[in-house]
C-alpha cells in the first residue's frame, strides 16, 4: 500500500494512504495476538504469551511517527517544510 503512494498526491492524500497502510499492518499484527491470547487462556499454555509479547513489540516498533512518515512516504522538500510548521 505504501508502494501506492505517488509524489503527485497531495499531503492530505498522502497522510490519508498512509494511515490506511498503518491500520492494516497493525490488524494483521493483532488479530494473531488476539488469537495466541484466547488459546494461551484456553489452553493453560504459556507459550502462547510469548507469541502475544513479540507481537505486542511488533506492533510497538510498528507505531506510526512522523520521521517514519518522512522516511516511508515519498515528499518533496515544500511537503517536509509543511509538515514541521503543522
Amino acid at each position: 500500500m505504501l508502494s501506492k503512494i505517488a509524489v503527485t498526491d497531495s499531503l492530505d492524500e498522502k497522510f490519508a494512504k498512509y494511515q490506511s497502510a498503518t491500520l492494516v499492518k497493525g490488524a494483521l499484527l493483532e488479530a494473531p495476538a488476539m488469537f495466541a491470547t484466547a488459546a494461551a487462556f484456553l489452553s493453560n499454555n504459556l507459550v502462547y504469551f510469548v507469541f502475544t509479547a513479540v507481537l505486542l513489540l511488533l506492533m510497538y516498533l510498528r507505531f506510526p511517527k512522523l520521521s517514519k512518515f518522512e522516511v516511508e512516504v515519498p515528499l518533496t522538500k515544500d511537503e517536509k517544510t509543511e509538515i514541521h510548521n503543522r
